[in-house]
């Protein structure tokens, strides 16, 4: 009996060891660095190692979010980890903990939530905004570190739910991801799956749970000029046919009907204006019959009276502030103040309708095929007639021209609300013939400097050089010179600005002074072509290339350099004119001599277009052969 009690009693000592060793060792060890598979490591500077993101939807105003993230960062530029989430008056953090552990998996530091900062969300003087950010800051040079962040939210927001988004950033690869979904059936789930195919993935259905995993991705590679992120991250966006938002409930299955219900409960009755408002406009606008003539009239004055700020109160993150508001407090952001030019149209019958972008340098559409609340910007959609190409007005910007866009948004999906519903139409696209710059060059050729004096058309996208002019004189001379070799010791004078609004077309002139510009070569002097040679990165070396390649507009972009020599100089030797043609554009030069004018001819063309990775390469051997090109010199002969 002893003997068989001293064996009971080793084996739960053994249990018990185990155990202990376990929650000590064990799930701590999981987090070692060493653990990460190779495959994970390349090209990542961060590795997802657990994420488990769960949304249980209660009702149609009610849903609770639980996450888990836990992160490796393998390096970074700077020593400040960040562990965040962020809430407001509709979006209740209910728990919130955090744990760090050093590349060895060892807990060093546990954090509660009493521990995190509050801070604004956004510190902008001009942001009105009542999101909050709960914040830890954690200082090391220790790499890798681990972290763990883990936290629930509440929100009444049900128009929201997280959409599932496997990385977040370029460089980030995952040992292991989970989303899970419980939603009523009567509030009628919806689901769009994009990329997933090609991952380690399980769905399963359980009743009204829908969960998928994910296992071992790797790190996307960012590459030069690359599809953005969310052109090649798998991801899962979800949204609910029955919903709520800010206290106003909403059913909408196609664009159509949720643009209705966004017109109904968003827009309409916003329009109310004081009768000496209606009078004052009316009286602008009394000499004009045609539409476009008094929406020109409308948006110049909204202009002139107007100015930007951000607001992001409650709903007011989604409704606009009424028409009246804006008029008194002579501000708004971008909903008030599309808002505000739509209802002063409306005064003189010129019909207009608010429309939901996404704004940016980087294009990125309104998903025509699901329907959900998208965007970050508001623009104006002005339908003139059957026979007039749609207007879009930017009703944010003091400067713009009547109808610019620029490369903020144009070229992508938005969403025109009207009163009969939403729909989905297009902004315009500048083409290679709008997006131009053309300069022509004079310079008057002395013993010991040059006299040049130049002016530049920018059309199109580049039409956007006007913003440069609120900068001031003294900053405005300061961005031409430094266009210029700082060792030609440039000095400009004589500005002079032209704007042609009704074509887009930015007129520049100028006169500069450079100096050093000739050398000499023995008895001869050596000269460049090209003054200021065109600004352009040649691609990096990527010899495993994965992913196309976006060349984002199309562009013409001349120079005409005329060279005026005194007398005893001469050319003997002109350069054969070069001729580039590819795919992805041309470049083309031209040089000729009468007399003593040298005349010096460049154009390059640029095609826009979506191209294979595999003729990277070839798009960068034509980029050097451009680089090349540009540094031509002739020799010019003294007598």
């Amino acid at each position: 009996m002893t003997l068989a009690k001293n064996k009971i009693l080793l084996f739960i000592f053994i249990g018990i060891l185990c155990l202990v060793i376990s929650k000590s060792g064990f799930s701590q060890a999981i987090y070692d660095v060493m653990s990460i598979d190779q495959d994970l490591l390349e090209n990542a500077h961060t590795v997802v190692r657990l994420e488990t993101k769960k949304i249980t939807v209660e009702h149609q105003s009610n849903f609770v979010e639980t996450n888990k993230k836990v992160v490796t960062t393998l390096k970074q530029d700077d020593d400040q980890i960040r562990l965040f989430v962020w809430y407001n008056k509709s979006r209740k953090i209910k728990k919130l903990s955090a744990k760090i552990y050093d590349k060895n998996g060892k807990l060093i530091q546990k954090i509660k939530q009493k521990d995190f900062d509050d801070v604004s969300y956004n510190h902008s003087q001009s942001l009105i905004d009542d999101s909050r950010l709960l914040i830890y800051n954690f200082t090391t040079t220790m790499f890798p570190v681990t972290t763990e962040l883990e936290y629930t939210a509440e929100t009444a927001n049900t128009a929201f739910l997280p959409d599932w988004t496997l990385v977040n950033d370029f460089g980030v690869s995952v040992e292991a991801s989970s989303y899970e979904i419980n939603c009523p059936p009567e509030l009628e789930l919806r689901i769009k799956e994009s990329l997933l195919d090609s991952i380690r993935l399980s769905k399963t259905v359980v009743g009204s749970t829908l969960k998928y995993s994910v296992t071992s991705f790797p790190a996307i590679k960012l590459e030069y000029l690359g599809p953005a992120l969310d052109k090649l991250s798998p991801s899962v966006k979800i949204a609910i046919n029955k919903f709520h938002l800010e206290g106003l409930y909403g059913e909408a299955d196609s664009w159509k009907s949720f643009g209705k219900w966004y017109y109904d409960n968003l827009i309409n009755n916003n329009d109310r204006l004081s009768e000496s408002v209606v009078q004052e406009i009316l009286s602008l606008c009394s000499q004009e019959t045609d539409p476009l003539e008094k929406a020109k009239i409308v948006y110049n004055y909204v202009q002139e009276r107007t100015r930007y700020i951000s607001i992001q109160l409650g709903i007011g993150g989604w409704k606009p502030f009424t028409a009246k508001e804006v008029h008194e407090l002579g501000y708004g952001d971008c909903k008030a103040l599309t808002n505000y030019t739509k209802c002063l149209l409306g005064l003189v019958d010129v019909k207009s309708h608010y429309s939901i972008v996404y704004a940016g340098n980087n294009k990125k559409d309104i998903d025509a095929s699901f329907v959900s609340l998208e965007g970050n910007h508001v623009i104006l959609c002005l339908p003139i007639s059957e026979n007039q190409d749609t207007v879009y007005l930017e009703c944010t910007s003091q400067t713009a021209p009547f109808g610019y866009l620029g490369n903020f948004t144009d070229d992508r999906n938005l969403l025109v609300i009207s009163e009969e519903g939403g729909y989905i139409t297009r902004t315009p696209k500048y083409g290679k013939e709008n997006n131009i710059i053309g300069s022509n060059y004079n310079l008057e050729i002395k013993e010991d400097s040059i006299n040049l004096t130049y002016e530049k058309k920018f059309g199109g996208i580049h039409y956007n050089r006007y913003r440069y002019l609120r900068l001031g004189e003294k900053k405005y001379k300061e961005m031409i010179l430094k266009e210029f070799p700082s060792s030609l010791s440039p000095t400009v004078s004589n500005i002079v600005i032209l704007k042609d609004e009704e074509k887009f077309v930015y007129t520049e002139k100028a006169n500069i002074m450079i100096s050093n510009l000739l050398q000499k070569l023995g008895e001869n002097i050596l000269l460049p072509l090209v003054v200021k040679p065109i600004e352009l990165e040649i691609p990096v070396v990527e010899r495993n290339r994965a992913h196309s390649f976006i060349i984002r507009d199309s562009e013409v972009l001349t120079d005409n350099y005329t060279y005026n020599f005194p007398e005893g100089f001469s050319v003997t030797d002109l350069p054969e004119p070069i001729i580039i043609t590819t795919e992805f554009g041309s470049y083309r030069t031209n040089i000729s001599m009468e007399l003593n004018v040298l005349t010096y001819n460049r154009v390059i063309i640029f095609n826009a277009g979506e191209y294979r990775h595999d003729k990277y390469k070839d798009y960068r051997k034509f980029i050097k052969k451009i680089k090349r090109s540009e540094n031509q010199k002739i020799v010019i002969n003294k007598y």
